[in-house]
């Protein structure tokens, strides 16, 4: 005699994940080795600039640039800090500044190497977003546990990040 087969209708309970919160090391800004040739394009485009602001007979803006130029090729050398940042349910800390996490609307990514942008939107009207620079090795557990507190808003890269990436500075 056969076996007549049980039909257990069970409910399959999909568990969340818990949140563990996160703890990362942001840099400043991402640092690009730059080599001779980078450096040979910035001082040729410097003096060029230099030259037309003398043949236009701008002497104060060919001074300017000439300094410009100076500025940009000394902080093209410095090397990033980083910030310790930690995600909780509570807020964002970033070194030694908690942020609520009523503070924040929404975040989003922009995808890079070697270092990928966070985006944190604000929700106060006159407060400034953040941007965080997210090591790609950490961002798999800083996006997973944002979007367990915030919404994720899709949003098309920045033009000055565009620029940043081109220069490479």
């Amino acid at each position: 005699m056969p076996k007549k087969k049980k039909n257990h209708h069970k409910k399959k309970v999909i568990q969340k994940p818990e949140f563990r919160g996160a703890h990362f090391l942001a840099p400043e800004f991402v640092y690009y080795k730059k080599g001779a040739v980078w450096y040979l394009a910035t001082i040729v485009v410097g003096l060029g600039l230099i030259g037309l602001a003398i043949w236009l007979k701008y002497w104060l803006l060919s001074a300017v640039i000439f300094l410009s130029i100076i500025v940009f090729l000394q902080y093209s050398n410095k090397r990033p800090k980083s910030k310790k940042c930690s995600i909780t349910k509570e807020g964002i800390k970033i070194d030694e500044k908690f942020f609520p996490i009523e503070s924040f609307k929404s975040f989003h990514i922009i995808f890079d190497k070697p270092a990928s942008h966070l985006f944190l939107e604000t929700s106060r009207r006159f407060y400034p977003s953040f941007w965080l620079n997210v090591k790609n090795e950490d961002l798999e557990r800083v996006v997973g546990t944002l979007s367990m507190i915030l919404p994720e808003k899709v949003e098309h890269e920045n033009f000055l990040v565009k620029i940043n990436r081109w220069l490479r500075f």
